[in-house]
């Protein structure tokens, strides 16, 4: 709705501009509005020329896809938005993906070498923030890899441009 959570809003826009910061986790109550706030951003992000939208993940038990619930599909799935924003990005996962087809389909410790973290350090010279936008973890089945996922995204090693909001 036009005109709410503008306080919240403008901090992450602030965040993402500003903050060395590489991650920020919104945190709250079901039904208070953080789904809202990270499609909100998201599409801030993507109209704002000093960001790059790298993409955005939303998880769901409700949406009736299987998919929307394996944390599996996190990263492949954001590596793939990239890919179609970046040729540079893209030339390079083409690389990582010749050498192991089914990454996407391993366990996340596996995926987020070569699916990110070696095509990201690719966009050599990138001086504006890349964001990935990653909502309702909590809807994610496997708690297990849930928490990899967690703890490799607290761990990405970048110049500090790469920026993950997540709730």
């Amino acid at each position: 709705m036009p005109g709410t959570r503008e306080g919240i809003l403008n901090k992450l826009v602030a965040w993402v501009l500003k903050d060395p910061k590489a991650i920020f986790w919104l945190a709250g109550m079901a039904g208070t509005g953080k789904t809202s706030i990270a499609v909100t951003l998201s599409r801030m992000l993507q109209k704002e020329p000093a960001v790059v939208m790298g993409g955005g993940f939303f998880c769901s038990r409700s949406a009736g896809y299987i998919a929307r619930t394996d944390v599996r599909r996190i990263l492949p799935t954001l590596a793939g938005l990239l890919a179609g924003k970046s040729p540079e990005f893209a030339r390079t996962l083409a690389v990582e993906l010749e050498k192991d087809p089914r990454v996407g389909h391993k366990p996340v410790a596996d995926q987020i070498g070569p699916l990110l973290q070696k095509p990201i350090a690719a966009l050599s010279g990138m001086t504006i923030p890349l964001v990935f936008v990653i909502d309702a973890l909590d809807e994610c089945h496997d708690q297990t890899e849930l928490a990899q996922l967690i703890k490799d995204i607290a761990e990405f090693e970048s110049d500090g441009t790469v920026k993950v909001n997540s709730s």
